[in-house]
């Protein structure tokens, strides 16, 4: 069995390979990247399937060549993003909130105030808005997933830093 990320080849979900300590942590809270699905937003999963991952020991999925590069892209997005933004960053911190039933793995947190800072790698800029544009310029599962990691952090704010590819690639960064 390999010991790097796998996906599903269906959807645009990364599951990593985790120790038995991280999946009982992930199956007590209500992950950041599950809230969209549970809200019935997701174009990748279901709020029955986020039901299953947490109840039951699923196997790890496929990935797709999408998510392998999104997966690869990560660290130069964040620190990207950081640059952009004028900021340090400490990559790949988790937070539960107060009421201990939320959690967020958040891809990065700024050192001065812990705002969150989550990436995305799109080949679809038709998805993506003005900078400027506020929650109406992301796609909405992504303002969801980035609003739960403020309420895990305690930050009035964050920041979506996606990477468009194609033929103009372009860094766009949201402070939602």
């Amino acid at each position: 069995r390999s010991e790097g990320p796998r996906y599903s080849a269906e959807k645009a979900v990364c599951i990593v390979p985790i120790t038995e300590v991280q999946k009982s942590l992930r199956r007590k809270h209500l992950g950041a990247s599950d809230a969209a699905a549970v809200l019935g937003l997701s174009p990748w999963k279901t709020p029955y399937e986020v039901w299953l991952e947490k109840t039951t020991d699923m196997d790890d999925l496929e990935p797709t060549a999408a998510m392998e590069w999104g997966n690869k892209l990560e660290g130069a997005i964040i620190d990207a993003t950081a640059e952009r933004i004028g900021v340090k960053v400490r990559k790949n911190q988790r937070r539960v909130a107060r009421n201990g039933i939320l959690a967020a793995n958040c891809d990065a947190l700024t050192i001065e105030g812990d705002l969150p800072v989550e990436v995305k790698a799109s080949s679809k800029p038709e998805e993506w808005g003005l900078e400027s544009g506020g929650l109406d310029s992301v796609p909405l599962q992504y303002a969801v997933q980035l609003l739960q990691q403020c309420i895990c952090t305690d930050a009035g704010r964050g920041y979506l830093g996606v990477f468009l590819m194609g033929f103009r690639p372009e860094l766009r960064v949201y402070e939602l």
